[in-house]
């Protein structure tokens, strides 16, 4: 009888000491929390940056490119927030490296009657920035940002279709038109350099660059951008030249530098149960050349609104309902891109209300269509 009662109350102490164990109850905490879906907005401070593992952002805070961000981010989002899971999504905000030199001049191009044709510029010409980045795009997928292609092109002005050469620069994955000082033009005599085709100080180019734009785009709106570049002679490294480039922005009275400080973005992430993934979402803004094709796609369904964007560009919101705009946008992104499962598009879109406007349409890839998607 005594022994029963000795076991007993073994079993009964060790049923008490387990109810009671702390940590236990912590495991199970931990484990609980592991479920937890939140919503986060956050900008990465310099401890967030030393969590990667990469030892450029650990130490200069910031990445090389947003696809650099897309592929790094995740890390430090599981290394700040363990506990988190599936559900869980994060807007992040970083910075983006942007040094001003160039890299290289990758090609010399010519665009040919028949790459005018591939990509859907029926008149063998381009009337917008928007054109040569479409025509780059497809023809320089794997450029990196600040590499150079000297473009030879057919541009129509409004009035007439002229042959144009320009240096056309990679900058935060656009391709834009150029100015570039050249010797022998007189450029660097206007800007008090005399025979000397180079800067030898950022500083005296940065400046005299800015007060020299003014003389060679007197009728500038507010607004527009201006790349530059010039020839810069680095007597610190042994007297080499390179080229460096130049972003200015005109405010209605002087152009504006941009200097090379980093660039602030944003990306959002979402936890899938496993990891942290980016968003994939794609960003398509029409061209000249995609108004033209959705506009003779729609030559018998709707004349009017399709007349009206051949020769604007735009969608009349008189003569495109919500609905047909939705429509269209759908079908010919389906076209030029068939249907991914989970696949984003953010189609941007250029409107008359009456007056100049935008509009936006966010897809997504779902059994073998675009839906609309909703965040």
């Amino acid at each position: 009888m005594k022994n029963i009662k000795v076991i007993l109350g073994l079993i009964i102490a060790a049923g008490f000491m387990w109810s009671c164990d702390p940590l236990g109850d912590e495991i199970d905490e931990i484990k609980a929390e592991q479920s937890i879906a939140k919503t986060l907005e956050i900008t990465l401070d310099d401890d967030a940056y030393e969590l990667s593992s990469d030892e450029g952002v650990a130490n200069y805070k910031s990445f090389d490119n947003e696809g650099h961000a897309k592929g790094l981010i995740p890390e430090i989002l599981s290394k700040l927030y363990p506990a988190l899971g599936e559900g869980s999504s994060a807007t992040v905000t970083y910075e983006v490296y942007q040094p001003l030199s160039l890299k290289d001049t990758i090609a010399t191009t010519t665009v040919t009657a028949q790459e005018y044709t591939d990509l859907g510029f029926t008149y063998g010409n381009f009337d917008s920035d928007d054109d040569i980045d479409k025509y780059l795009q497809s023809k320089y997928p794997d450029a990196r940002d600040r590499d150079v292609v000297d473009l030879t092109y057919q541009w129509y002005n409004g009035s007439q279709t002229v042959t144009e050469t320009k240096a056309i620069v990679l900058w935060n994955g656009l391709w834009r038109n150029s100015y570039v000082l050249s010797a022998g033009t007189g450029d660097y005599e206007n800007l008090g350099r005399g025979t000397r085709d180079y800067f030898s100080t950022q500083s005296e180019a940065e400046f005299k660059i800015g007060i020299y734009l003014k003389e060679l785009f007197p009728y500038a709106e507010a607004g527009k951008q201006q790349f530059v570049i010039y020839n810069f002679r680095d007597y610190d490294q042994g007297g080499i030249e390179y080229g460096e480039v130049l972003m200015y922005t005109f405010d209605g009275t002087d152009w504006i530098l941009k200097d090379s400080s980093n660039e602030v973005k944003t990306l959002k992430f979402a936890h899938n149960g496993t990891e942290w993934v980016a968003d994939n979402t794609i960003k398509f803004v029409l061209s000249a050349a995609d108004y033209l094709a959705i506009a003779e796609a729609y030559t018998g369904s709707n004349p009017d609104g399709s007349t009206s964007m051949t020769s604007y560009k735009n969608y009349d919101l008189s003569l495109w309902s919500a609905e047909l705009i939705q429509e269209s946008l759908i079908s010919y992104l389906t076209d030029l891109y068939p249907p991914v499962d989970g696949q984003k598009y953010l189609i941007t879109y250029a409107t008359w209300e009456p007056g100049a406007g935008s509009g936006t349409l966010y897809v997504i890839g779902q059994g073998g269509e675009y839906i609309l998607f909703e965040e």
